[in-house]
């Protein structure tokens, strides 16, 4: 999805781990902030996510930077999160 305000490609911001909101990436835009939670239903801004991948990403990012694993392990522990 395009930004109507600025053009630029929307981006998931995790709300909860099964929940995101479409935002727009550009710092000086206020797109979807500017609209009421019927407004964000409506425009389907609300969306579900995917945890088991959220899940993934996080244990990628978290290796990457050098997280012990031990640490990483116990943050992102497959099959324990309920949903």
């Amino acid at each position: 999805m395009i930004c109507p305000l600025c053009c630029s490609s929307l981006r998931q911001n995790l709300l909860l781990p099964p929940v995101a909101l479409l935002v727009c990436p550009n710092e000086l835009c206020v797109y979807p902030l500017n609209l009421n939670p019927e407004e964000l239903a409506r425009k389907q801004l609300v969306v579900r996510t995917d945890e088991e991948k959220i899940l993934k990403l996080m244990q990628k990012k978290m290796d990457e930077a050098g997280v012990e694993k031990k640490v990483s392990d116990f943050i992102v522990r497959p099959g324990t999160r309920q949903t």
